[in-house]
């Protein structure tokens, strides 16, 4: 069992005893199918609080080691069928065994690799097609644990893959460095017989700090946080698909509506959305340039609403990357994703996150940039009447800033 799924025990556990309650069955049985080895496991047993048949149920019933074990092992984690079958001949894996002490429907659990395990319910007798449909739906949202689960796992690899890279590429920028203060300082005792090759030796060491500095300490902060995001994030998307385009052909289009809100001066677009946007075009670009067999298309819109829409479509395998990270990041801005496959096969994964709505005594939406080296000041577009009677002077707006109208009229 993998420690996340260990981590998730107390989960599945809810999640057994919510399912056998939901279903009013006598017990149910949660396992997970271990995709490489195809070992079985049982992860959390609910039984119903009466004593006596629940028990007798519980010691019939028996997980089987493998998910080849038998014909309905087979049918269930290797097919991903539905199987109902009397719970003594299920647990012998023989369609002659007993029919005593109740019946056994076990329901596959599915994620975006196949099948992940099955939820088993433990009944008097056979179920109804209306309590068959229910155990399928609570099956499904069993499912969507386990998937959350994967995509957790996958997140993590992918975090501790980046630390690693990111130490690698320090660790090398590191020694380089040292080399280059070595080179110097032995060049100083050169600098009264020969001061051609101390300038020569001064100037290699120069190129090599400007390509450390560009290549290695630059690329490694763009990956930890794009700092660029502190004043738009059009340019930090363009830099992302420019890092993808060895691997793959990828189109970027960003709409006029947008980037007239991400205007790098007055920015309308709340940096914590700026960066939800970057981190989730990151995890799908880097998908599709694993994945993907053709162009990739990733445009970001302003839709109804009002949204702020991305959306990446890709000819190939099916974009399923680790959804752990972005499904945080929409919860954190109520957004949400939607996945769909055209019918010329290309796949379709659009992110909407909601803008924010001025209120309505706010003025022009004129959210100043903390990056930005100019700092407008904007007095509010309203008019005061001050105690003496004396109407305050109008202002008007324009893309120079804020200036009094020359025809403001006067109070009387």
């Amino acid at each position: 069992m993998g420690s996340s799924t260990r981590h998730y025990a107390a989960v599945y556990q809810k999640l057994a005893h919510l399912a056998r309650e939901l279903s009013g069955a006598r017990g149910a049985v949660l396992s997970r199918v271990e995709p490489g080895s195809l070992r079985v496991w049982t992860i959390a047993v609910a039984a119903s609080p009466r004593t006596g048949r629940p028990r007798r149920a519980s010691a019939v019933w028996t997980t089987p080691p493998r998910a080849d074990a038998n014909v309905y092992a087979r049918r269930v984690y290797v097919k991903g069928h539905v199987v109902s079958a009397p719970l003594r001949a299920y647990a012998q894996g023989s369609p002659r065994g007993q029919a005593a002490a109740g019946y056994a429907t076990v329901v596959p659990l599915r994620s975006h690799r196949g099948v992940a395990g099955a939820l088993a319910f433990l009944t008097a007798r056979r179920p109804r097609p209306v309590q068959a449909r229910l155990y399928r739906g609570l099956a499904r949202l069993a499912s969507l644990v386990v998937e959350l689960e994967e995509d957790a796992r996958e997140f993590i690899a992918d975090e501790e893959r980046a630390r690693r890279d990111a130490a690698a590429l320090l660790h090398g920028t590191h020694a380089a460095l040292i080399a280059i203060a070595h080179r110097l300082g032995e060049s100083r005792h050169l600098l009264a017989a020969d001061p051609a090759k101390v300038a020569g030796v001064v100037e290699s060491a120069r190129i090599e700090l400007e390509r450390i500095g560009e290549r290695d300490i630059g690329e490694t902060t763009r990956r930890l946080y794009p700092l660029i995001i502190r004043m738009s994030v059009t340019p930090a998307l363009e830099a992302l698909a420019e890092r993808h385009r060895p691997a793959v052909d990828i189109a970027l289009r960003v709409d006029p509506a947008v980037g007239e809100m991400d205007d790098p001066f007055q920015n309308r677009l709340p940096e914590t959305l700026r960066l939800a946007v970057y981190r989730t075009a990151e995890a799908l670009l880097a998908h599709a340039a694993k994945t993907a067999s053709g162009r990739v298309e990733a445009t970001v819109t302003r839709s109804a609403g009002p949204a702020l829409v991305l959306t990446v479509t890709n000819a190939g395998e099916a974009i399923r990357p680790a959804l752990g990270d972005i499904l945080v990041r929409l919860h954190e801005c109520r957004g949400t994703l939607a996945i769909s496959k055209r019918r010329d096969g290309r796949t379709t994964v659009s992110a909407s996150f909601p803008l924010p709505t001025p209120t309505a005594t706010a003025g022009p939406a004129t959210q100043r940039n903390p990056a930005s080296p100019l700092r407008p000041s904007v007095p509010p577009n309203r008019r005061r009447r001050p105690r003496g009677g004396t109407a305050a002077p109008a202002y008007s707006q324009d893309a120079g800033g804020s200036r009094p109208a020359r025809d403001a009229p006067s109070g009387g």
